[in-house]
């Protein structure tokens, strides 16, 4: 399914107790992303069993190919919360900045466990928010081609050696195939730090059904990024 939920998927696990149906598009750690039709038989579903759905939206400026549509888009009677983040969009992790975007019934339930949890981001956080917010706008474009550009780099260089790579839609990580070395996940990462001195997050850090693939994050120098990949190719064929 292109790393993309289904319908028919949700449908075989949702029981009477479903509340929350949570996506994440475009995606970490894959870089899916999800069009616009998939997400509208998303939110009917959600609807259609009297749940909500928590929209994980962090990377949405960070597209390259195909069209961002945030599932509010297709809210029409207040299920859906929006997450947002200046963490990815600004380069802003760690002043930790972000926000949710829910309907007037629902907020003051997020609203009562944010208060006693958080209190409230810091004043020079919020300033550094206010400054990214209404400045220029071409940093972000920068960065976004940035990304997509080391993505089409490291991709074919992938492809070349037998490595398979899922090639992103957005975000900035590449999800890697490294079954081929005949490792888990963890003893392949492992032996890239070893070996290699190249990091990699196991696949088993997002779902136990990932022991054959690592996440490359694409937020690096390009000639490190380039000399990474060739390392992990490496290591793959030791």
């Amino acid at each position: 399914t292109g790393h993309i939920p289904t319908v028919e998927q949700l449908e075989a696990v949702a029981t009477p107790r479903t509340k929350v149906v949570m996506v994440n598009s475009p995606s970490n750690p894959t870089g899916a992303v999800i069009d616009r039709g998939r997400m509208a038989g998303l939110v009917e579903f959600v609807r259609s069993v009297d749940a909500y759905m928590v929209s994980d939206e962090v990377y949405e400026e960070m597209v390259f190919d195909e069209s961002y549509v945030s599932a509010a888009v297709h809210d029409t009677d207040g299920r859906v919360v929006s997450i947002h983040s200046f963490s990815k969009t600004y380069a802003m992790t760690g002043w930790r900045v972000g926000y949710a975007v829910a309907s007037p019934e629902v907020a003051p339930f997020i609203r009562k466990c944010q208060e006693p949890t958080i209190g409230c981001v810091n004043a020079p956080a919020q300033y550094a928010a206010l400054a990214a917010l209404t400045g220029s706008q071409e940093l972000v474009e920068g960065m976004r081609c940035a990304y997509r550009d080391r993505r089409d780099t490291v991709l074919p260089l992938l492809e070349a050696a037998g490595v398979p790579a899922f090639k992103p839609g957005g975000a900035f990580y590449l999800w890697v195939d490294i079954s081929g070395s005949g490792r888990t996940d963890m003893e392949f990462a492992t032996d890239l730090i070893q070996n290699q001195k190249v990091a990699v997050v196991p696949g088993t850090a997002f779902g136990s059904g990932n022991t054959g693939r690592v996440r490359i994050s694409l937020a690096t120098d390009p000639g490190e990024l380039n000399e990474g990949v060739r390392r992990l190719i490496d290591e793959v064929r030791s």
